[in-house]
């Protein structure tokens, strides 16, 4: 299966979009975007995948995703099945330069 490009809606004059995400269950595509994502798995089991990679996810994980890496969240087979669980997720999408030009250019 081939990834599906998500466009995200950063408009010209922002470098990052910040979301708190709850839902029965996580329902997104196997995608990819040009941004990089930082996503915190507040509440929720399941399985993720990124890249050619699959792990367990738990609550508290915390993962940085590199831009144009396709990626998967599932849940457990309960959260399909309508038991009143809650999936949920907080995530920041930034661009390359979301700190700014001059921060690239500090002395290391």
């Amino acid at each position: 299966m081939r990834p599906q490009l998500h466009k995200l809606p950063l408009s010209p004059d922002s470098s990052f979009i910040y979301i708190n995400w709850e839902c029965n269950y996580f329902d997104k595509a196997w995608h990819f975007h040009k941004e990089y994502e930082l996503v915190l798995i507040d509440r929720t089991e399941g399985t993720r995948f990124i890249g050619d990679k699959v792990n367990f996810i738990k609550e508290s994980d915390l993962m940085l995703i590199g831009p144009n890496i396709p990626h998967l969240y599932r849940n457990t087979e309960e959260y399909y099945q309508n038991k009143g669980l809650v999936a949920r997720s907080s995530f920041i999408h930034f661009t390359d330069d979301f700190l700014g030009d001059s921060f690239s250019s500090c002395p290391k």
